[in-house]
């Protein structure tokens, strides 16, 4: 299993902070780590996101990828996006 941290960067917002709640929610290894005017999000090999998870927590619509994409500035690993979730995946590693 490769252990290559993977995950975005999200700038400093009232709404990557409801995206990083959800992903702690899912992803049990995830570490953030803050930066002043972004958050650097990781967790080992794998991280995932639900559109569904993030409106629980922000009690709002959210929409992938155009509200990820205003809030991720950068990210680690590769992205796999639909409307209904965000992975970002090690290289050689399988989506679940």
């Amino acid at each position: 299993m490769n252990e290559m941290p993977v995950g975005p960067v999200l700038r400093a917002s009232a709404q990557s902070e409801f995206i990083i709640s959800a992903m702690k929610e899912m992803n049990p290894e995830l570490k953030v780590i803050s930066k002043g005017s972004y958050y650097r999000v990781s967790a080992p090999g794998h991280c995932i996101v639900t559109r569904e998870k993030i409106q629980q927590y922000s009690g709002q619509e959210f929409t992938l990828p155009e509200d990820l994409e205003l809030n991720m500035v950068s990210f680690q690993g590769n992205l796999e996006l639909d409307e209904n979730q965000a992975s970002w995946v090690a290289s050689g590693e399988e989506k679940l």
